[in-house]
């Protein structure tokens, strides 16, 4: 009986590390530029950042764009997939 209860714990404890290792896995593979016209991101312009976005992925690449305004024509190559944009905020990080 005693196996039994300590075989149980042990398929408690595994199951909890495969999921923190699926979640692990998960946030890992996903990727996050920054892009700042004051040159503290990873980037200066939206579009340096969209071409830094590697073809055929399979996972997503968020593109988090920080106040400021960027006076640019966009355009993202066919083949980049799951790309996300995100402003810091909606009413200081301007398009035009």
């Amino acid at each position: 009986m005693q196996k039994l209860k300590t075989l149980g714990k042990i398929k408690g404890a595994l199951g909890i590390v495969g999921v923190f290792l699926l979640l692990t896995t998960q946030v890992l593979s996903q990727r996050r530029l920054v892009v700042a016209t004051d040159g503290s991101g990873d980037y200066r312009t939206v579009q340096q950042a969209l071409d830094a976005v590697p073809s055929g992925q399979t996972h997503t690449t968020t593109v988090f764009i920080k106040k400021g305004r960027y006076k640019e024509k966009l355009t993202l190559a066919e083949g980049k997939n799951f790309v996300r944009l995100v402003g810091e905020d909606r009413d200081n990080t301007i398009f035009t």
